[in-house]
């Protein structure tokens, strides 16, 4: 994460930037579900007046793919997303894009990052763009109405965001599941050449809980703690690089005792199935970038075991007692017939 930047709104004059001014954002390579931060920091030491601000931005060099459209610009306070905009709409737009108001006489930090998205595919690879960004300071005493006079300041921020140029590996590792308990999972996978990295991803079959892009190092084993007793899990195991990703393993599963799921997997009849929905999938050729998901489709399945020995016990009792009532029966019959006989 950069260094602060901290804009003062003074009680008169505009809102300026304290110190020498600098890129918001610069990075030399930057991954598919990654970011870049900056902490900014604005103080209003205006006794009266409340700060609203807004943003917009241009673009001012790029290469031939069009990077921003896989990038967002969020603006968070106290880990809450105030604002999340598409970077082609900050740069596209002509009317300020809001963000936040601040109170008078107050002091108030946020983080703003550019987030690339999980989904990019690999056309991304050495692609970059600079942009500026500008804030627009507008203060008045919260009743200027209808038509306020405002005091505006722009302040540009230019910003390079270059991707990733590494070759990603194309062998798959080969992930067993080698020892099991109620809690937790030991994995081991075959080591792929030209994998400096190996990344863990799992989750529950029923999808509530996803655990994604877990970074192993060069590791070849691990283990999996805190795992829940009934809930069955699929894991996969991806070779990458610095910062390219090459194909995930084939799932391996750990089954649970749960309804709709059996306790052990010999007695699997139906394995369901992986579905890749990464649009970067048909690019795994030459390589795979971070952000693809595994979905399970689960097939319904109703079991029902038929018990010989309990089939036989359940017969043998029938006839006995169709028998003793048999018996009853002749009895009566014969006591009937004894009776209606003259002496």
């Amino acid at each position: 994460m950069q260094t602060e930047i901290t804009i003062l709104c003074k009680n008169k004059g505009v809102c300026e930037q304290v110190g020498k001014s600098e890129p918001f954002f610069t990075a030399e390579n930057i991954l598919p579900g990654q970011n870049i931060s900056r902490p900014l920091t604005i103080h209003n030491q205006r006794k009266n007046d409340l700060c609203s601000i807004a943003v917009t931005g241009h673009q001012t060099a790029h290469t031939q793919t069009d990077l921003a459209s896989q990038l967002e610009l969020q603006i968070l306070r106290d880990t809450t997303v105030l604002s999340a905009y598409p970077l082609t709409q900050v740069l596209s737009t002509t009317t300020p894009l809001y963000v936040d108001t601040i109170t008078a006489n107050t002091l108030q930090k946020y983080l703003w990052q550019i987030v690339f998205k999980k989904t990019a595919s690999n056309e991304y690879q050495g692609a970059s763009i600079t942009f500026d960004l500008n804030l627009t300071f507008t203060c008045d005493d919260g009743t200027a109405l209808p038509t306020p006079s405002p005091t505006t300041t722009s302040t540009p921020l230019p910003t390079t965001v270059p991707t990733c140029t590494s070759i990603p590996p194309t062998q798959l590792s080969q992930l067993k599941v080698t020892e099991k308990n109620d809690y937790q999972a030991k994995l081991s996978w075959t080591k792929v050449p030209k994998a400096t990295r190996y990344i863990l991803n799992f989750r529950t079959l029923d999808n509530k809980s996803v655990f994604e892009n877990i970074d192993l190092g060069t590791n070849t084993t691990y283990t999996v703690s805190a795992l829940q007793s009934q809930q069955s899990y699929a894991f996969t195991i991806t070779p990458a690089t610095d910062c390219a990703v090459g194909e995930p393993s084939l799932p391996q599963y750990i089954y649970r005792a749960k309804t709709g799921q059996p306790a052990d997997p010999n007695t699997q009849t139906t394995i369901p199935s992986a579905t890749k929905t990464s649009a970067a999938n048909s690019q795994n050729k030459s390589g795979q970038v971070l952000g693809t998901s595994i979905t399970t489709t689960e097939t319904p399945q109703s079991t029902i075991i038929y018990s010989s020995t309990t089939s036989w016990i359940s017969l043998t009792i029938l006839f006995i007692v169709i028998f003793i009532l048999f018996i009853i029966f002749m009895r009566r019959k014969r006591k009937k017939t004894q009776n209606d006989d003259p002496q």
